[in-house]
């Protein structure tokens, strides 16, 4: 291709960058930005392909200072109006509730005034519905619940690909062979997960195809701008015990006014679409009747409060219970409380003992003779305990059972992460309240054998990466060996070990320290932190790495080493303990139970598989995705990633980034939303571990009454065939469930935790 002559003109350089931009989409095949070639799944012949390549690397020799940032202009795409058009008129679906709601604010304001503190009430002060619904048409509706539907078909036959071979041989799977998923994010993301495989666990090989498994399913959806065609996207798939799906009656209830204490308002109904909120409830608790014998209960596990106070598990369990499951708390480190139901596992088969109870004597009657004192307890026969055919988990199996092979790496990880933010805010304290002469010793250039001014002789040095200190009393010749980090007083010059050991270099001593000394600014218990902190962050790091397409397993045993040797007790507690329901998931992998939400599949809830599962659906059920994922890359498959993301400034604010098992808004930087400093401070992050973090595209999330929402669509996933309403194997609830944040102070995340409220989601009648 001839070189480019004359002047370079701006229309040129957004041509090159268009051509970057195409020429990347089309070797990740998984990312999107408006162009052509990505709909309907079409990528370039290998000539265009080439003939962009050409253009592209000639537009870099010519323009060598243009730099090109991701999805260039997403931030200024606007956010589409839920409720009014371009012009300010109210859309269909929401013309019945805005002309009812125009009149309540001119008849009597003060029931929308009053309707927050209502609501909050109703929630048990743990939340709070807005006065106007999140409404859908009916074609709206009916999509998003099918595309639910759709990719939960396509992540209930990825799981089940993976259970039913013999031995886990990553090329073997449908979904690798066809280059649906590719191989080493596969690999990534099995590594990340931190589980055995089930062929590992149970007792025969053949019976990993027969497993029973089932899992909680809730991704979350917005609606893009106007310039994306108002499609609607999934930002990510959750897994497990998923939030909102004890409130999906509650927030109609509400709203209406058909809850205790709320008056809601009751002129919308005719303008909502019947719905039966609690059909998903009930379509669970059938299904899990049907996978047990006659005479076993199904019990559901939920959190103490003391762990978890959230009013939603108890509304959940609520629900739960009055469709004949069986609420059992899940025991702390106490072990089970013998007042309350409990699980026992004897045998190897799962049993449920009811509480036990206790009379007094001056209940027993007057034909009784009492042989104690009156009102002293009296114990009563052992109460019958009953079979146990199904657990369903409202915790993470991590807690049900956290030395098991299924859970233990996973329950490392979890505690790692624990300890290492303990330590953090141990770390910060401690530099907080310490002088400024307070200081570290932390390691040496070279040995150095000096004397303190009382006589006595000294050395320091490091051996084997330590810092080791040996003092030697001149009177007795006896000597101390001390491990540093060493205490150091800038102001008095006295190296310290312990509460009352100080000794003072001599000046010619200090000197040659001086020489050979690092020295940390930390006061020293700050110090010792952030080295708890970094040691065990990088295990817990490396526990993530692929070498050789294989997870680690030295890493593994490391971790394991770490957390024993920095609380051995603690780890023995969390290992051994009373806490959970021990030998239930023994009981699981025999195939003695079946369990709910339990272990083996955080796989699939992983952030990175969520931006590949269009070419999954695709794959495995032969159609278009109803819904279309945010594009999404991996900074583990982009060198240059890190660089077009955080040293390209126009990048910001048309990215989100993420840590891939982040939750609850956690480890997101939404770049259009902060300041550059805040946003730079995820470089080093993802520089550390990029294998652990994708990037997104920025799309502003629609409106409704200047209030920015999301949707999650609630369902479960199923090993069972069992003709569900979502088809084999999955089930979908007809009611949506909808969060909102105020817009203007908004940090681009939809979290009820943060300044956050709930919709209640409902289709318009006639529309």
């Amino acid at each position: 291709m001839p070189a480019i002559s004359g002047e370079i003109k701006p229309e040129d350089v957004a041509a090159a960058s268009v051509l970057l931009q195409c020429l990347q989409a089309s070797k990740s095949n998984h990312s999107e930005n408006g162009a052509a070639q990505l709909q309907n799944g079409w990528k370039p012949s290998k000539e265009l392909a080439d003939a962009i390549e050409a253009l592209a690397e000639e537009a870099r020799r010519a323009l060598p200072d243009v730099t090109v940032g991701l999805w260039p202009g997403a931030a200024k795409a606007e956010p589409y109006d839920e409720m009014r058009d371009e012009k300010g008129h109210c859309r269909a679906a929401y013309a019945g509730v805005i002309k009812e709601m125009d009149q309540i604010l001119n008849r009597k304001p003060r029931r929308i005034n009053d309707f927050k503190a209502e609501s909050e009430k109703c929630f048990k002060g743990d939340n709070r519905l807005y006065h106007i619904p999140r409404m859908l048409t009916q074609p709206e509706a009916a999509k998003i619940t099918a595309g639910v539907a759709q990719r939960a078909q396509a992540l209930r036959r990825l799981v089940m690909d993976v259970n039913s071979r013999k031995e886990m041989k990553v090329g073997q799977l449908g979904c690798v062979r066809s280059g649906a998923l590719p191989r080493d994010v596969f690999n990534r993301i099995a590594a990340r997960a931190g589980e055995q495989w089930t062929q590992n666990l149970v007792q025969k090989e053949a019976d990993s195809k027969k497993l029973y498994w089932n899992i909680w399913y809730g991704p979350d959806i917005i609606r893009g701008p106007c310039e994306h065609g108002h499609e609607f996207y999934v930002v990510e798939d959750n897994l497990g015990y998923v939030g909102g799906f004890g409130d999906l009656p509650l927030a109609r209830q509400v709203l209406l006014g058909e809850a205790n204490g709320s008056k809601g308002f009751p002129e919308l109904k005719p303008h909502l679409e019947p719905a039966n909120a609690e059909r998903l409830y009930e379509e669970m608790a059938n299904h899990y009747k049907r996978q047990v014998a006659e005479g076993e209960k199904v019990v559901v596990l939920y959190y103490h409060r003391s762990v978890r106070d959230d009013n939603e598990d108890r509304r959940l369990v609520t629900l739960l219970r009055q469709k004949g499951l069986v609420p059992v708390q899940l025991p702390d480190e106490k072990g089970p409380r013998e007042d309350q139901p409990r699980l026992l596992v004897r045998h190897g088969r799962v049993l449920l003992a009811p509480a036990k109870t206790t009379t007094s004597q001056k209940d027993l009657g007057s034909d009784r003779r009492p042989v104690r004192r009156r009102g002293s307890p009296v114990k009563q026969p052992a109460p019958h305990e009953e079979p146990v055919g199904l657990v369903v988990l409202l915790s993470e199996p991590t807690d049900v059972q956290p030395g098991h092979p299924s859970t233990k790496l996973r329950s490392a990880i979890d505690e790692a992460r624990s300890r290492i933010s303990a330590y953090e805010e141990m770390e910060k304290k401690e530099v907080m309240k310490a002088s400024r002469n307070e200081k570290s010793l932390v390691s040496m250039k070279a040995k150095v054998e000096f004397l303190d001014t009382d006589g006595n002789k000294s050395s320091l040095q490091m051996k084997g990466g330590k810092l080791i200190w040996t003092w030697t009393d001149k009177n007795t010749n006896q000597s101390e060996r001390i491990d540093g980090p060493i205490r150091y007083n800038a102001g008095s010059g006295r190296l310290t070990f312990g509460e009352s050991y100080h000794y003072k270099p001599d000046a010619e001593g200090l000197k040659k320290l001086e020489q050979a000394w690092q020295m940390s600014d930390h006061p020293i218990e700050a110090e010792r932190a952030r080295r708890c902190a970094a040691e065990l962050r990088e295990a817990v790091e490396s526990v993530g790495q692929v070498i050789g397409e294989r997870d680690s397993k030295n890493a593994r045993d490391q971790l394991f080493r770490v957390l024993r040797r920095d609380d051995k007790e603690g780890w023995q507690r969390l290992m051994e303990g009373k806490q959970g329901v021990p030998g239930l998931l023994e009981a699981y992998y025999k195939g003695r139970v079946k369990v709910a939400n339990g272990p083996g599949l955080i796989l699939v809830e992983d952030k990175e598989l969520c931006s590949y599962m269009d070419q999954l659906i695709r794959h495995y059920l032969g159609e278009e995705p109803l819904l279309r994922t945010i594009p999404t890359r991996s900074f583990a498959g982009e060198a240059d990633l890190i660089h077009s993301v955080f040293d390209i400034p126009s990048t910001q604010p048309n990215v989100v980034v993420k840590r891939v098992d982040g939750r609850g808004g956690n480890a997101v930087w939404v770049g259009a939303k902060l300041p550059r400093q805040e946003f730079l401070a995820a470089r080093s992050l993802v520089a550390a571990e990029p294998e652990a973090f994708i990037v997104q595209r920025y799309t502003a999330l629609s409106k409704v009454d200047g209030q920015i929402t999301d949707l999650r669509g609630p369902a479960f996933i199923t090993s069972s065939d069992e003709a569900l309403s979502g088809g084999p194997g999955v089930a979908i609830s007809p009611v949506l469930w909808g969060r909102g944040v105020p817009a203007d102070s908004s940090n681009g995340k939809v979290n009820i935790s943060d300044a956050g409220f709930e919709f209640a989601v409902a289709t318009a009648t006639l529309c």
